[in-house]
């Protein structure tokens, strides 16, 4: 078993309800690497590997996997070599975002939130 990410939601009793506007994509292609798979190798139903998944609250407990989606498994191939660019550091998991900043689909996706 290996560890290929993690991913931070909002959430909790004092929270309004949300949801993904988007499809989120997560690169695991360097820890299938690691392990010597390649990702063409999803596309046979007999290789040894499968994706699980697991869901905690900060606290550390377990939360249930109908708490989001289950993963799907999507192949991409390369579209050609790129450069690493300058990393920028955030402080916190998360940013929230100037209500003046907002692009025209974060301000809709907003509105379409507050009218629930």
């Amino acid at each position: 078993c290996v560890r290929a990410g993690g991913l931070f939601v909002l959430g909790g009793p004092l929270e309004m309800p949300w949801e993904f506007d988007r499809l989120f994509k997560y690169d695991i292609t360097s820890v299938l690497h690691e392990i010597g798979i390649e990702p063409e190798d999803v596309f046979d139903a007999h290789a040894p590997f499968r994706v699980t998944y697991e869901i905690h609250a900060v606290n550390g407990s377990a939360l249930p996997l109908s708490t989001l989606s289950p993963p799907t498994i999507m192949f991409q191939p390369a579209a050609g070599a790129a450069q690493d660019g300058a990393s920028y550091d955030v402080a916190g998991v998360g940013v929230r975002k100037n209500i003046n900043d907002l692009t025209n689909a974060e301000t809709n996706s907003l509105r379409t939130a507050l009218r629930r």
